[in-house]
């Protein structure tokens, strides 16, 4: 085929630059078109052409609508929500569960001190016991607040745990048949050595301070004691003390 034939001649560079310029033209005037529709703060004074122009375009009828055409509502700032674990706004309802409780508490108080002192009235203990059951059974009703409804039945809980072992420690303390006195001016010691056997060389298990309660189960003959101490750091501790260490309690029943 010949040079000149036209199925050989190409098209001249100019007018290819000419046409990629013309593409990248109209590529230009469309995004900057969009971007003055989003961005101007009064798009009113859009001309109608290009507005129409850019319908046409998108093919949906649609520009996208300025800021200052959506409707304005006023800025209402949020209701912060309150913790689960915050307390009523006034605290009365918290405060009102809270009377019979701490009631019953103080009742439950009095009757343990009583039975402490009776030396183990079994009367005097089932009072205390009686009283300490009412607090567990005083019902508890904070409408609207579960939070605060679940921590006031927590602290019921909570006292009347702590006065049941009141009253445990009362019935230990209330076994005691002797205390410790005299040790202090004892010329051997200054205190009451428990030890493992009914001899002084015998194993030193504990030392016993004035007024230290014990309970005596038996009399070796030989002026010592089996004990069992009952209050101070020696508690439920078992072993033999000297007898002329030890001071009967008054109104205390021997061998309990």
């Amino acid at each position: 085929m010949p040079p000149d034939s036209p199925n050989n001649r190409r098209l001249p560079s100019w007018l290819l630059y000419v046409g990629a310029g013309s593409l990248a033209l109209i590529a230009v005037v469309i995004v900057g078109a969009f971007t003055y529709t989003s961005l101007a703060p009064d798009s009113d004074v859009l001309p109608y052409r290009w507005r129409a122009w850019l319908e046409n375009l998108t093919g949906d009828g649609k520009v996208m609508q300025p800021q200052a055409d959506q409707e304005k509502l006023p800025w209402v700032a949020p209701k912060p929500a309150r913790p689960d674990d915050a307390p009523p706004a006034d605290g009365s309802e918290a405060t009102a569960a809270l009377a019979p409780i701490e009631q019953a508490a103080d009742a439950a108080d009095k009757a343990i001190a009583a039975y402490r002192e009776s030396h183990d009235d079994p009367k005097l203990a089932s009072a205390a016991q009686t009283a300490i059951d009412a607090i567990r059974r005083i019902p508890v009703n904070v409408k609207d607040d579960a939070a605060t409804q679940a921590a006031v039945v927590e602290l019921r809980d909570e006292k009347a745990a702590a006065r049941q072992h009141a009253l445990e420690d009362a019935r230990r303390v209330a076994r005691a048949t002797h205390e410790v006195s005299g040790a202090r001016d004892d010329p051997e010691s200054p205190y009451l050595v428990l030890r493992a056997a009914a001899h002084p060389q015998a194993r030193d298990l504990a030392h016993l301070n004035d007024g230290d309660r014990v309970h005596v189960f038996l009399s070796t003959g030989t002026g010592w004691s089996r004990v069992e101490v009952l209050t101070g750091p020696a508690t439920g501790q078992n072993g033999y003390a000297k007898e002329k260490l030890l001071k009967p309690l008054r109104n205390a029943a021997d061998g309990k």
